[in-house]
């Protein structure tokens, strides 16, 4: 019985918390492929893959250097149409994905449209989330 509840809170629990991943605005999506083409990079590649995103240095920074990477993958400036898109008070945001799938990392706040968006991974599956709040 305790089996059944965790699975129906881990299926019910992101739509409560409106993390579901619905359609997505053109400011979110820059982010967006970045995080789901690392995730990729990955599981493809079989090793560990970072993202960094340093609002300080005006940067992001794709880097497989983990266990059996290679070293900076994409590394690139942040335009200021991008720089006003995203919310500077975080100095930097890191996002690490895993050959298994799995990730872990910050979260990343976007402005778009309808309002502030927070963009974060699944922990699980790696996916890339986005909630209005």
């Amino acid at each position: 019985m305790l089996a059944i509840t965790a699975l129906a809170a881990l299926l019910v629990l992101p739509i409560w918390l409106g993390a579901e991943r619905g359609a997505m605005s053109a400011d979110e999506e820059p982010f967006t492929s970045l995080l789901d083409g690392a995730r990729r990079q990955a599981q493809l590649a079989r090793q560990r893959v970072t993202v960094t995103v340093d609002m300080a240095l005006q940067l992001v920074q794709v880097d497989t250097s983990g266990t059996n990477g290679d070293g900076t993958w994409q590394r690139f400036s942040l335009d200021r149409e991008t720089l006003t898109q995203v919310d500077a008070t975080v100095a930097r945001a890191t996002f690490t994905f895993r050959a298994n799938g799995s990730a872990h990392g910050d979260s990343l706040r976007v402005r778009t449209a309808d309002g502030w968006h927070w963009l974060t991974v699944d922990p699980w599956s790696g996916e890339v989330r986005h909630a209005l709040r």
